[in-house]
């Protein structure tokens, strides 16, 4: 009886061994299958912050001549800029910031045409400046809930606007990565 018993306990062991075996090699396969689809995020290290924007187009990108005045008023914090055409226009591919009081992030920029490159998984851009073609560019750090913008030229009203500013959500980094920031944009176009 004794060799029966030893060799039912040796049935048992080689069973419960290759049980735990099936169970290890399961284990294994199911961690390469589903581990395999989720790979792991990598994100970039740009950042941002809380801001509002906006930009002032005239008709065909072209600024008459003429001395420029734009009032700016984000929940009660007034900015006052002037500038004269032709004289302010930056040169060619460069922005000309405007003289503001207080100090505004407030330029004159070129209007560009972009074209897209695309050699093998690499893309690139080649931006060149339009003649003669620019828009007003103003940044604003923080999130005011108004913007008034009000233009004038030689003392003659070009815009008078007053927007409720609606923010969204942009993570430059990808939606799983850090930061996380509040952002507004406005576009103006001039009669």
């Amino acid at each position: 009886m004794a060799a029966t018993d030893s060799a039912a306990k040796r049935r048992a062991m080689g069973y419960g061994s290759m049980m735990v075996r099936v169970v290890l090699t399961f284990v294994a396969v199911a961690v390469a299958a589903f581990g395999a689809c989720s790979e792991p995020t990598t994100c970039t290290d740009v950042g941002c912050s809380d801001g509002v924007s906006f930009t002032v187009r005239p008709q065909g990108s072209h600024w008459d001549e003429g001395a420029y005045s734009l009032a700016v008023a984000f929940e009660g914090a007034d900015y006052g800029c002037t500038f004269t055409v032709p004289d302010a226009l930056p040169s060619a591919g460069s922005w000309q910031p405007l003289d503001c009081t207080p100090a505004l992030q407030a330029y004159l920029t070129p209007e560009v045409k972009c074209e897209e490159h695309k050699s093998g998984d690499s893309v690139s851009q080649v931006c060149t400046p339009i003649p003669d073609q620019y828009y007003l560019q103003v940044s604003k750090d923080g999130t005011p809930a108004t913007l008034v913008v009000t233009l004038q030229r030689d003392g003659a009203p070009l815009l008078d606007d007053t927007r409720t500013l609606a923010y969204g959500s942009v993570q430059p980094n990808g939606p799983e990565c850090a930061p996380s920031c509040r952002q507004a944009a406005v576009d103006f176009m001039l009669p």
